[in-house]
Formats: C-alpha cells, structure tokens, sequence
C-alpha cells in the first residue's frame, strides 16, 4: 500500500490512499473516496481522475479512515501518482489555505 494506491473495497466503493508511506505502522490509513463528480460541483478541492476508464471525483475534503485490514481484503486497482500535484494542491487548499 502506497500513497495514491486506489482500492476497490468489499463494500464497492473507491478508496485512494492520502497519507505518505512514512506512516506505514500505523493501524489505519487516510482516504479520500472516489464519488460520480456529477453528485458535488467540482473544484480544486475535488480533482477528476479515472479509474477503470470512468471519471470520477477525488472527494478530499471528506477524509475518511480506514484499518488497514480493509484494504488488505480489497482489491488494489491502480496508483495516481500521475495526479500527484493535482490531490496535494487540494490537500494544501483544504488545509492551509494555499
């Protein structure tokens, strides 16, 4: 599990890891989840990303945690770390104001 690694869990929905690999032991991981971008207007705070050929939007300012042993049963899909500056100029605008 990596930051940016994007999970398919049991209960059908995206999860994308925000947290820096640096925080590996600990017990649960930061997510953002992956929603239909057409449920919330889309801004800096919501990149759109692709996943499995669908568009979908990066909810980051509704954080999520999650115990690792659900990503462990949950199937890893695929890594946006090619939207890297994207979801860190949400994450910096969601929590500095940057």
């Amino acid at each position: 599990m990596k930051q940016f690694d994007v999970f398919l869990a049991l209960d059908g929905e995206f999860y994308c890891i925000l947290q820096n690999d640096l925080l590996y032991d600990l017990n649960s991981v930061t997510t953002a989840m992956l929603v239909d971008p057409s449920k919330d207007p889309t801004s800096r705070l919501t990149p759109i990303v692709t996943v499995e050929g669908r568009r979908y939007m990066l909810d980051i300012p509704r954080q999520i945690p999650l115990r690792r042993n659900v990503l462990n049963r949950a199937k890893h899909v695929t890594s946006l770390t090619d939207r890297r500056d994207d979801i860190l100029d949400a994450l910096n605008l969601l929590y500095w104001g940057l």
